[in-house]
């Protein structure tokens, strides 16, 4: 706790947001190495960590929030992120209640956990007095003693189920090194790194669209974490009438549909950081992924974009979770295609889970292929090696595919469920990410930022699972 600076740009900012205040009260959480790391900057790690943590700094805010405000005062809350220079005003108000100092590049420095924490904080009117200055550093606290394999394995489930998770399985990291030598002999590398973005920083207005290349390869467990010896699997599935009744006539609903994929993705997000906390606690290291290999993509959704429905299948197929669909999809025997998954590296060593086998649920069946607008799917694959097992995955045009999923070009997709005008017509043969470009300018301009996607493949699969 500290006074306000009332002349730092911090501090205009506070009054200007809410005039009168006077006092900053911060507090930090401890962030684990690996969330900071220039592994984690280069991945999803750091942003997966940032959404875990900084939802439990929020609550925690408005609770001191709510307390402040009983006391008949006023308070404003302010989260951290990750990595802390995109909210350069929190370390400033962190500095001033006595956490720590500021760098030369304005971000946080504590005397414990150096830059290794995110900061929150509450302005207020109240006027309380500082916090004693102290000179003794507080150390880490010690792991507890791990338990066994396979105790720390039940415990980690069922802090998983506690935490909304319906799916939990267990693959061995060194699992991935044939498999991802497979996935390399068939997979582009360089489309991975292929994406359009927008210039344009308003939500309306024109597609000011810019074509970026970066180098992506297709990444094993041991490049996300050195030491890397189990892959964690978790799974969250959405409810069966939920798909059956996206885009359907009578009803035309959609929105709910990519609402509860967003809610979805975000549960999974807080789950894999609290299994991420017990693992630290025992003495582990371990980091969250949303798409471990990088061959997975992203689908458009009115909350932004969301890891689609092929990020980490292949990885839940190695830990046992089900089987993997002609759409590239994972099949469940409790949900069919109806889940998303996410998934945690560690050191930890853990009892794995067989890859299921057996009668495949596509053996038969091409409706994906036939349904989908984009002819994206063409039925072709090759086998990969899973653990000794040979596992079929499909072939699967990912600009193609990306046209309607991830940019939202193709009307049939989604777009017209909502009374969005953009219709770009599908070019025929192969699709390049400059022609994706093209048709980026010329989404809607009134709704360019608010698309909402129905996956055809997934909302035709007949595999439906035994559970809703």
């Amino acid at each position: 706790c500290g006074p306000l600076a009332p002349d730092t740009k911090a501090g205009q900012l506070a009054i200007s947001d809410a005039p009168g205040m006077r006092t900053v009260l911060a507090f930090a959480i401890r962030l684990p190495e690996e969330a900071v790391g220039p592994v984690a900057a280069a991945s999803d790690i750091q942003h997966v960590f940032g959404v875990g943590y900084g939802r439990a700094m929020h609550h925690i805010l408005l609770r001191l929030a709510r307390r402040v405000e009983d006391c008949g005062y006023h308070a404003a809350s302010y989260t951290g992120a990750l990595p802390p220079a995109h909210r350069p005003e929190v370390s400033a108000f962190a500095a001033m209640a006595g956490l720590g100092r500021l760098g030369t590049d304005g971000v946080l420095e504590t005397a414990e956990f150096g830059r290794n924490v995110m900061a929150g904080a509450i302005t207020t009117d109240a006027p309380l007095d500082p916090s004693p200055a102290t000179s003794a550093a507080y150390p880490a606290p010690a792991p507890r003693p791990a338990p066994r394999p396979a105790r720390l394995r039940a415990e980690l489930e069922s802090a998983a189920r506690e935490n909304l998770a319906s799916l939990f399985g267990v693959a061995g990291a060194e699992v991935f090194d044939q498999l991802v030598e497979d996935l390399r002999a068939h997979v582009d590398e360089r489309l991975l790194g292929e994406m359009v973005v927008d210039d344009n920083p308003y939500p309306h207005g024109p597609f000011l669209a810019r074509v970026v290349r970066e180098e992506k390869r297709i990444r094993r467990p041991r490049d996300l974490l050195t030491g890397a010896r189990s892959v964690i699997v978790l799974g969250m599935h959405f409810p069966r009438a939920l798909m059956e009744s996206a885009g359907n006539f009578e009803r035309a609903q959609i929105g709910t549909y990519a609402f509860h994929q967003y809610e979805t993705t975000f549960e999974l997000r807080f789950a894999a950081v609290e299994l991420v906390k017990k693992l630290n606690a025992a003495g582990y290291r371990a980091v969250p992924t949303e798409n471990l290999t990088g061959i997975g993509s992203m689908v458009a959704s009115h909350r932004g974009l969301l890891p689609d429905a092929r990020c980490n299948a292949i990885e839940a197929v190695a830990a046992g979770l089900g089987r993997l669909g002609r759409s590239g999809a994972l099949l469940t025997p409790e949900y069919g295609p109806h889940q998303r998954v996410i998934a945690i590296v560690t050191d930890a060593e853990l009892p794995r889970d067989a890859v299921q086998d057996g009668a495949w649920p596509c053996q038969n069946c091409r409706l994906c292929i036939e349904a989908c607008p984009m002819t994206a799917l063409a039925g072709d694959g090759f086998e990969v090696r899973v653990n000794g097992t040979r596992v079929w995955h499909p072939e699967i045009d990912r600009h193609r595919c990306d046209w309607s999923k991830r940019y939202a070009l193709c009307k049939e997709e989604g777009p017209a469920l909502i009374g969005n005008k953009t219709d770009v017509p599908k070019p025929e043969g192969r699709i390049t990410i400059e022609m994706i470009a093209e048709g980026c300018r010329l989404r809607d301009p009134i709704m360019k930022s608010r698309p909402c996607i129905l996956e055809t493949c997934l909302k035709v699969c007949p595999a439906k699972g035994v559970a809703g």
